[in-house]
């Protein structure tokens, strides 16, 4: 049986594609959307990793599903955040990773699918991606 994190599409009906969904941490220590996660996505032969883009209200770009931080009874709004202050809720900035991490993980090994959380935001992180 396949993890259910790891999504299979298939491309030219041929061969599945193996797509990480929020990287790799199935039976793992670490959590999705990390930079671990990502790394053992690579590791174990994704083809594709897939994760969500969110803008903290300095700028920073961040991997991250929910629009929301939340750890030990601390809530905070990304959009309305900077990155730093994620940082003090989430105490572990290895759980906040930013599109500059990713892409340095990933570094052109296989294709990256970003959905953008944030419709407001998506001038700024396009830019980046140029």
């Amino acid at each position: 049986m396949k993890p259910h994190h790891l999504i299979k599409m298939h491309e030219n009906r041929n061969e599945p594609l193996v797509v990480a969904h929020r990287g790799f941490a199935f039976g793992t220590d670490f959590e999705r959307n990390t930079a671990d996660a990502f790394e053992y996505a690579l590791d174990m032969g994704a083809d594709a990793i897939e994760c969500d883009l969110r803008i903290t209200v300095d700028g920073e770009i961040i991997v991250h599903h929910d629009p929301l931080i939340r750890s030990n009874f601390k809530i905070k709004r990304i959009s309305t955040s900077t990155y730093d202050q994620l940082l003090t809720i989430k105490q572990n900035n290895e759980a906040l990773p930013t599109l500059e991490m990713l892409l340095s993980i990933v570094n052109d090994k296989v294709p990256l699918f970003l959905q953008i959380k944030d419709s407001s935001n998506v001038r700024p992180i396009l830019e980046r991606l140029q």
